[in-house]
């Protein structure tokens, strides 16, 4: 058995089915209700350059991995002159699932094609001497189902811009895992050498309060900039669908542009020299102009204590010294 690349628009091959569904697991989204078989479409955008999947949920969330064509073996992309991509979509956890069931050894091959608008996805799995033949349905993209634009760079480079290690990133939010409701990210902007960079993740809920800080000082970040104080609400389920997929990469960027959406980048770990990237981008939650005052009201009082603890601190050092 063996698919003929010539008779599709799209043809690419894998080496490792394993690390294929590591990177597709890491922007698929949970249905809303677990108890309902829901099929969640994912729209695969494909190119001579590179093949794109993107989900969202609630039209608050776009979750994205673009794959460069340089991933696969054999990757062709033949269509009409007059059009640059073509797009569909099709259910991703089938295809994870298939890829998962029949592709679980690093050994197994996939080739994976399409033959174009209202046709089925074809996957075929290589493991030694067993093939496997999968076809997955697609559907067209129309104006009920096209996928939202945040249009997050439509102002210019974003305000905030943070670069940590995901593994940092990782267990911050780990510790809201138990949480409900909103999650407050606020970004404190360096002052004048006085006061570091801070980035805190807050939750309020019927369970308890929760704030968890990542300050600069302590090296947490290779990178901090911010222009000036943000802070914004987002949904906790959105931030803990960024901290699933946290565990299969490396490092992470965290970005907020002027309307206070939000964007987080991360490096997908992979046996391959070559980077592949995800990004989640989400909407903020309403959050009044007397909330954001408090946040920053707290953040004040935080400061000025902590100052206040390190000048104490000293004080004592330098009287121990003079004793001695």
């Amino acid at each position: 058995m063996s698919l003929n690349p010539s008779e599709y628009i799209f043809s690419a091959q894998v080496q490792n089915a394993k690390m294929f569904s590591e990177i597709l697991s890491s922007v698929k989204m949970a249905p809303k209700d677990n108890k309902k078989k829901e099929i969640q479409w994912a729209t695969c955008d494909i190119s001579k350059n590179s093949l794109k999947i993107t989900m969202e949920q609630d039209k608050s969330m776009i979750a994205s991995v673009e794959l460069s064509c340089n991933l696969f073996k054999n990757y062709k992309f033949t269509v009409d002159a007059d059009l640059n991509s073509v797009q569909f979509q099709f259910p991703l956890q089938y295809l994870i699932d298939a890829l998962n069931l029949y592709g679980a050894s690093n050994l197994t091959g996939v080739h994976i094609c399409y033959p174009g608008p209202e046709n089925s996805l074809s996957l075929l799995l290589t493991e030694t001497e067993v093939l496997t033949d999968c076809k997955i349905r697609t559907r067209d993209i129309g104006d009920d189902n096209m996928v939202s634009d945040f249009r997050f760079n439509e102002n210019g480079p974003p305000d905030v811009k943070l670069i940590l290690k995901s593994t940092v990133l990782h267990e911050a939010l780990n510790e809201l895992e138990w949480m409900e409701n909103s999650v407050r990210l606020t970004v404190r902007a360096a002052i004048e050498q006085r006061y570091c960079g801070r980035l805190s993740f807050s939750v309020d809920g019927d369970a308890g309060n929760l704030t968890v800080t990542l300050n600069d000082k302590e090296e947490t970040f290779t990178s901090f900039k911010a222009d000036a104080n943000h802070s914004y609400l987002y949904k906790l389920s959105h931030l803990m669908r960024v901290s699933k997929a946290l565990s299969h990469t490396s490092d992470s960027c965290i970005r907020i542009n002027d309307r206070g959406v939000l964007s987080i980048q991360v490096v997908i770990k992979s046996e391959t020299k070559l980077n592949t990237f995800a990004e989640f981008h989400m909407l903020p939650t309403e959050l009044t102009e007397e909330e954001v005052q408090n946040v920053f009201a707290s953040n004040e009082d935080e400061d000025e204590d902590m100052q206040d603890n390190q000048n104490e601190e000293q004080s004592q050092a330098e009287d121990s010294m003079l004793d001695v």
